[in-house]
């Protein structure tokens, strides 16, 4: 196979030595690409400063050895990219916190994985217990991440009935770690208390864009995202998740099949027609209510196609966790425990009080600090 291989690449290379390269060729040795580690089908292919893996076949699998040919491969200078990688290999790549790009050319459309910074960073703000970014994508629309942590007993929130820091203790990301993640850059539903409302324009993210934010995280702490105790990721941020369903899905089981033991929250207003089918297992639904009086709900909340809080309370999904009700209070009369009751079965849903983030927005919207007198990020 290696010999037809090099047969047929051979018109390929040149004096500068790019073309294809080959177990045990000379460019091969020199970045350990040998024949004991690698099959006779595999191939890299090299452009100047750029290393492409066109087709990785290990003869010892579980070894490190792709491990150590892209450590060769950094090492020497290399940019490298791998184009339609399989599901097993983007796993690899997500793990190596490679990014996903899409190349359109005139044979249609190819998903290539690039060792380098795709997103850009505007502007961050740092915590006491995590950072807020500021990103730009690469045809500059803003979206934003944030990376937090907490100590593992705050996950308890039912036993304890609630959510409060027992002392001055953080806790660190080998706890509860958290990133949450823009599915849209810019929103389309209008919350009278969300900053997005700021942004003129908004568009869907694909799922490359989305997985990025994530591993922008894990390039800037260097951490093991795997040994925290818990670590989720919530599609929170910019946007509605299930105006971008599709994308959102996938980038969740990409991640999924990454990090088998992290747990998903998506979070929406509750889009009418909505199919919850998919929110099982390691996806936790969050429902943005805010208030329990429709009216006050449909001005807070000012998207024309979204579910009644009667509907809300019909949801049901198979996920390992409750359905999450947040209720961003503004003043007292948003809470009414007998609609709650009537309509929010405990079996099925868990309360979750959340503050106002004061922004410009919802100044302009007179909304103040709302009831809840607590914070988010310290």
């Amino acid at each position: 196979m290696r010999k037809i291989n090099e047969f047929l690449y051979a018109e390929d290379i040149d004096e500068k030595g790019n073309g294809a390269i080959f177990p045990d060729t000379e460019q091969g040795k020199e970045l350990g690409f040998t024949s004991d580690k690698y099959s006779s089908a595999s191939y890299l292919y090299r452009k100047d400063n750029t290393m492409t893996i066109s087709f990785i076949e290990t003869v010892t699998p579980g070894k490190g050895h792709f491990s150590q040919l892209l450590n060769n491969l950094k090492k020497s200078g290399y940019n490298i990219q791998v184009p339609t990688p399989s599901n097993l290999m983007r796993e690899i790549l997500i793990k190596k916190h490679f990014k996903p790009i899409v190349d359109e050319s005139d044979f249609g459309s190819c998903e290539i994985w690039m060792k380098k910074k795709m997103l850009k960073e505007t502007k961050r703000k740092e915590f006491a217990n995590g950072v807020v970014y500021a990103l730009q994508t690469e045809d500059n629309y803003p979206i934003e991440v944030t990376d937090t942590f907490l100590p593992y007993y705050t996950k308890d929130a039912i036993g304890r009935k609630q959510n409060c820091l027992m002392n001055n203790d953080l806790g660190s990301r080998k706890e509860r770690w958290m990133i949450g993640v823009s599915c849209m850059s810019g929103c389309p539903v209008g919350c009278k208390f969300c900053a997005a409302g700021k942004l003129k324009k908004w568009r869907n993210l694909a799922h490359h864009e989305i997985l990025k934010q994530f591993i922008y995280v894990l390039d800037e702490q260097k951490e093991n995202f795997e040994s925290a105790q818990e670590h989720k990721i919530n599609f929170t941020r910019l946007g509605e998740p299930f105006l971008n369903l599709e994308n959102v899905k996938v980038a969740i089981e990409a991640l999924s099949n990454c990090f088998p033991k992290v747990h998903h929250y998506v979070s929406t207003i509750g889009i009418k027609d909505s199919d919850f089918s998919w929110i099982k297992d390691n996806i936790t639904l969050q429902i943005s209510l805010h208030s329990l009086k429709e009216d006050r709900r449909n001005w807070l909340i000012p998207y024309k196609n979204k579910m009644t809080i009667k509907e809300l309370g019909q949801i049901r999904t198979k996920s390992n966790l409750k359905t999450t009700l947040n209720l961003t209070l503004v003043n007292q009369e948003d809470f009414d425990i007998n609609v709650l009751r009537e309509n929010f079965d405990p079996e099925y849903f868990f309360v979750k009080l959340s503050p106002i983030n004061k922004n410009e927005i919802s100044e302009n919207n007179n909304l103040g600090e709302g009831i809840i007198k607590g914070i988010n990020i310290i």
